[in-house]
């Protein structure tokens, strides 16, 4: 099996022109990018997924779709490769850019073990749709369950310790349902 490549990034995020495996990346610590994508209903529930046992930050909820980005890929790349490899196909086929809603660009930077150091830019996006549960076809090698919340309810989620731990996102996602509620 190939190795999935990452485009290495400066501490600025800007591309320093290297393309190395995700192994490596994760070992030395470089930075890189990822997305994260939290699907929002009309209701203002956010879809969030609960993380499969075997993965980083197992059995910890975290937004509906969430997965580095590999070289050379585009954002709505990203997307649809994360969906389908997490949640089955939840988002239509002719998504536009324009239906992305770009919250935020932050850095991430943790140890997650002694040999695995995420630095990322993590680019959030929201999408407001409407998906219903009974639709979404797990892969259980990545997720373990899903369910829907209140951002009340994940942040409370998050303050217990029950979230992925780059939950700089929720706070985020938190302004911007306040801030819509009052246009």
């Amino acid at each position: 099996m190939k190795a999935e490549m990452f485009t290495v990034l400066d501490e600025n995020g800007i591309p320093d022109g290297k393309t190395i495996s995700r192994n490596e990346v994760h070992q030395k610590g470089l930075w890189h990018e990822c997305i994260i994508v939290c699907v929002i209903d009309k209701n203002n529930k956010l879809l969030i997924q609960k993380r499969a046992k075997g993965k980083s930050h197992a059995g910890l909820w975290d937004l509906t779709i969430a997965g580095h980005m590999s070289a050379g890929e585009f954002p709505m790349d990203a997307l649809f490769k994360e969906s389908m490899e997490e949640v089955g196909v939840i988002l239509p086929r002719d998504l536009k850019v324009s239906d992305l809603k770009h919250l935020k660009t932050f850095r991430d930077s943790r140890a997650v073990r002694e040999d695995f150091i995420e630095n990322q830019f993590v680019n959030l996006y929201v999408i407001h749709k409407d998906v219903n549960l009974k639709d979404i076809v797990l892969k259980l090698d990545e997720v373990e369950e899903v369910k829907k919340v209140s951002i009340y309810e994940m942040k409370e989620m998050a303050e217990r310790g029950e979230t992925h731990p780059r939950t700089q996102w929720v706070d985020i996602v938190y302004n911007y349902l306040a801030r819509s509620a009052f246009r």
